[in-house]
């Protein structure tokens, strides 16, 4: 045998005999205890009544946790109805819909082509024909808009809806804000004069006597105030006066004056010039409609105002709210909004609280990507935008909270990991998102390379592939749905357009898309797996039989009041409840993990059994009673060797995490596990005590170590001890061997993760594999 297939012997050697012999050093374990092998007691098997603490401590968090998805899918719902109530969305179509039939009454015909088109359509008449407001291409076109379209536009709305008000501003903002110098006309009382009341985020606007208010405006023109919309007269002389005070006329001046021709003509050439230089709107019609409002916000700007300045590009916004003098919808859905709000927030620092966490912890969690991007911003923006919202943009508003509510719906979609449907979903994401987000930064890098060479080729004349970000939104839709085989690309370049065809569909759709689909679908497939073996750890392990009685459905309603209600949970407050199950659970795993590593084996997680009267000890007479009864377990008769890996004792677990570290070279780990590790050969080990003549055959209640391989294998061919004749039979019938753990059951997955190794180090230095059953020194396991 070479010399490397002689040191991987010895390895092997060491780690199998480690698993062994570890046990805990007798100074440490103290008298009265039993000792503890990675979290497991190694006394004699319970024979009472055993729960698996991993499966209550699992239905303990899914019930909190699917509080905490109630509570906050109800602030959720609220704050997301409360926006679709204030935003009319329900009616805002309708009043818009109703809006682009009335000012097209107004038209002797309407067409979607240009004006010339209308006018020659009957010899020697000149109709009056309705021009889409998008399809405006110069400054005489939106001169005409302002004084002539305009006019139809309120006319049209009188006869349609003779109940409506209407309101002409200049200013993208709040109507409660919006100052009178930017209003040209309004039915109705608006901007910082305006005559209202507000109550919490419900503002009244009340009616103008249109008769007054407009003989007084006409008396005494001043950019301070403004007419109605009814008189076009006054409504243009408005125009004129306010954009005359803008560009730095007098706030006042005489009517004649205002509606003197070549005064009007020049301020509208002003006025449109400032407005395509300021980048506002031509204008913002504004239609209240009992207790809707809808808003048109007629833009325009110049396409290159350097080289052809009469050209431009015009487009329409919309905007609706909803208001009340006294709006009980509104206030009921920010009421309960505020109500789920506090719940949620409180069920958070309850979930911080029962989870045992340190400070420092606690800030890694909320450090985390999720904490900082989404869970943190959930909690701080929807307040923040219902303060700022009045200052906001009108245009901008609506961005910004579907942008909250974005986020808002990835925590809901995150809570929604209580439910079962939704947690192989959510997992599957939080597995993934680190490798997706590399892949998203490749896949963007492609996408702008391969943009860049469409736009190269076609961007010139394609309006699909110029500018830039024309060409790389073409260039992510390949990706979704493939590239398209026709485009004006192919009739003026068809030979470059056909090889980028096939470049596209070949790299973007069939490589890169199915890469994004791999990666989701591997983090699938090892979230289901682990949720299969998180599934196997609650369950009852091989040989035990269950003694738990199913509760009724008054018992299960009883269960979620007593939590959702009070956060009572098996008679006690769940913080405390689910604090002690939480720390018993990490330190048995703390001692498992450190046994596993002192082992140089991998840990694996399994049931953790606790007995009867350590459950008592750790949450009380009470809740032990319940726990027991719902989720109580017994040995099974000669199962007692079989489940001994699984039985844990939660009063001598040692504190791994302030465990001192051992000295070099003593073969001890911080835990206090003790290793006992030759070359290749099994170091001495001190005797059992005694046990006294008063226990009937029983060991003493101090430290049992465990017995080596050599031991176990003499006792099973029932020979005596080395040195002792004859011993084995009188040591059989004063000595009970049940004192004496089995070795635990080794999983299957070690287990052919160890054949797998010994096949390797078979074929590659020529040891041959231990037979099955044997360790590498041939002796039984």
């Amino acid at each position: 045998m070479s010399a490397a297939a002689t040191t991987i012997q010895l390895k092997r050697n060491r780690s199998r005999r480690a698993l062994d012999i570890a046990e805990f050093d007798g100074g440490r374990a103290g008298a009265g205890q039993a000792s503890i092998v990675g979290g497991r007691e190694a006394g004699r098997p319970g024979t009472g009544t055993h729960v698996n603490l991993q499966h209550v401590l699992y239905d303990v968090e899914q019930l909190s946790s699917l509080k905490g998805f109630g509570l906050y899918a109800g602030y959720f719902a609220f704050f997301f109805g409360l926006f679709m109530y204030r935003f009319d969305i329900l009616d805002s179509q309708s009043t818009l819909q109703w809006y682009n039939e009335a000012i097209q009454s107004q038209y002797d015909l309407v067409a979607d082509d240009t004006s010339p088109w209308c006018a020659d359509i009957v010899p020697g008449v000149t109709l009056d024909c309705y021009t889409d407001y998008g399809d405006m291409g110069n400054n005489d076109d939106l001169e005409h808009f302002v004084t002539q379209d305009i006019a139809k536009y309120v006319q049209g709305v009188r006869e349609y809806c003779p109940s409506c008000e209407l309101a002409i501003i200049v200013a993208d903002q709040d109507l409660t804000i919006v100052p009178a110098g930017r209003v040209i006309c309004s039915d109705f009382e608006i901007g910082v004069s305006a005559k209202r009341y507000t109550r919490g985020r419900v503002t009244s606007y009340s009616s103008r006597d249109c008769t007054a208010e407009d003989e007084k405006w006409r008396q005494n023109p001043h950019a301070d105030g403004f007419p109605c919309c009814e008189n076009n007269v006054l409504r243009l002389a408005s125009l004129v006066l306010k954009t005359s005070y803008a560009l730095g006329g007098a706030d006042q001046q005489p009517l004649a004056e205002l509606l003197d021709a070549a005064n009007v003509k020049k301020a509208v050439k002003e006025y449109v010039v400032t407005v395509l230089e300021s980048l506002e709107a031509v204008a913002q019609v504004v239609v209240r409609r009992e207790s809707h409002m809808i808003r048109m916000a007629y833009a325009a700007f110049w396409i290159d105002s350097k080289c052809v300045p009469g050209c431009i590009d015009a487009s329409r916004k919309y905007w609706s709210r909803k208001f009340s003098d006294n709006d009980l919808t509104e206030t009921a859905l920010i009421v309960f909004a505020i109500l789920f709000f506090c719940l949620s927030v409180v069920h958070d620092f309850h979930a911080l609280g029962s989870s045992c966490l340190s400070p420092k912890d606690v800030g890694k969690r909320l450090g985390t990507v999720y904490g900082v991007l989404f869970w943190v911003p959930s909690i701080i923006l929807p307040w923040w935008v219902n303060v700022i919202q009045i200052s906001q943009p009108l245009n901008a508003l609506p961005t910004i909270i579907v942008a909250i509510e974005l986020i808002m719906f990835v925590r809901l979609f995150a809570e929604g990991d209580a439910l079962p449907p939704f947690r192989l979903i959510t997992r599957t994401l939080a597995n993934a998102w680190k490798t997706l987000f590399s892949f998203c930064i490749a896949m963007a890098t492609t996408i702008c390379v391969f943009g860049g060479m469409s736009a190269q080729l076609s961007g010139q004349f394609d309006g699909t592939h110029s500018p830039y970000g024309g060409a790389w939104s073409a260039t992510f839709d390949v990706v979704v749905q493939g590239a398209p085989l026709d485009g004006d690309n192919f009739v003026v370049n068809p030979g470059a357009s056909l090889l980028m065809y096939y470049v596209l569909n070949l790299f973007l759709f069939l490589i890169l898309a199915q890469f994004f689909i791999a990666i989701l679908v591997d983090a699938f497939d090892q979230t289901r797996q682990a949720e299969i073996e998180s599934l196997k750890d609650r369950q009852l392990p091989p040989g035990f039989i269950t003694r738990a009685t199913e509760q009724t459905y008054v018992e299960v309603f009883k269960c979620y009041v007593e939590f959702f209600g009070a956060y009572y949970i098996y008679g006690r407050p769940s913080l405390k409840v689910q604090r002690e199950l939480t720390s018993a659970q990490r330190k048995v795993e703390a001692a498992r993990k450190a046994t596993a590593l002192a082992c140089g084996e991998c840990y694996e997680p399994s049931a953790m059994m606790v007995s009867n009267s350590q459950l008592k000890a750790q949450v009380g007479l009470f809740t032990a009673a319940k726990l027991l009864r719902l989720y109580g377990a017994q040995v099974a008769a000669g199962k007692e060797a079989q489940v001994e890996q699984f039985l844990i004792s939660l009063a001598v677990l040692p504190d791994i995490k302030n465990a001192a570290p051992a000295p070099e070279g003593s073969g001890e780990t911080g835990s206090g596990i003790k290793l006992h590790v030759g070359d290749g050969a099994v170091a001495p080990r001190p005797s059992p005590p005694a046990p006294p003549a008063s226990t009937g055959g029983l060991s003493s209640p101090g430290i049992v170590r465990t017995p080596s391989a050599s031991e176990r294998r003499r006792r099973t061919l029932g020979t005596p001890p080395m040195g002792e004749a004859g011993g084995g039979q009188e040591q059989n019938e004063t000595e009970d061997e049940s004192q004496y753990p089995q070795v635990p059951v080794v999983r299957a997955t070690v287990r052919r993760r160890q054949e797998r190794r010994a096949a390797t180090e078979a074929e590659t230095y020529g040891v041959p594999p231990a037979a099955d059953g044997t360790g590498d020194d041939g002796l039984s396991r």
